[in-house]
């Protein structure tokens, strides 16, 4: 009788053991997850800056094609131009092809939150508060949104407002900790 015991008692020890490493490999597998979605996360905010770059080259060269154009009469000269702006034209819609095969928000979670924490915030707001949650600094966003630092500070500013937040409190604490 003595023998079964230690058999059945061995036993349930490896059943516990098996759980266990079950636990751990299950544990292993959503930090492996996490780190990659994070990794993905800053590879969207970067691809969405280098967007926003170039949107903001496309637009330069669009305005100095219309001062040459007043001042240059040349065809040779325009004609050098214009293919240079379509090229450029070309490459920001192949990287915006790639931006819209991309997941729009991979923590959908954390807009779908404070959307209804808060029904007030528009989609803009939402962006920006996406954007303030991956540590982007309030010129990185503006940078990333194609807007002027100063309209980056009024929108935190309105965003502060409808999330009823007092001067003292800090909105990206805030938003990192919703």
């Amino acid at each position: 009788m003595e023998r079964v015991d230690k058999v059945f008692y061995n036993t349930s020890n490896l059943t516990i053991s098996k759980q266990q490493l079950a636990d751990s490999s299950t544990r292993l597998d959503q930090e492996k997850a996490t780190r990659i979605l994070e990794e993905k996360d800053r590879e969207i905010a970067k691809l969405n800056l280098r967007l926003a770059q170039e949107s903001s080259r496309l637009w330069k060269s669009k305005f100095h094609w219309k001062r040459l154009n007043d001042l240059v009469n040349s065809t040779d000269c325009l004609s050098s131009l214009l293919s240079h702006l379509g090229q450029v034209f070309q490459d920001y819609q192949e990287d915006v092809a790639i931006s819209s095969k991309l997941p729009l928000a991979p923590k959908q979670e954390f807009i779908c939150r404070l959307k209804n924490g808060f029904p007030s915030l528009t989609s803009n707001d939402l962006r920006i508060c996406s954007l303030l949650r991956q540590n982007l600094s309030t010129k990185e966003v503006a940078q990333n949104l194609a807007i002027g630092a100063e309209s980056a500070n009024k929108a935190r500013y309105r965003i502060r407002k409808k999330l009823n937040l007092s001067r003292k409190d800090d909105l990206i604490q805030f938003i990192l900790g919703y």
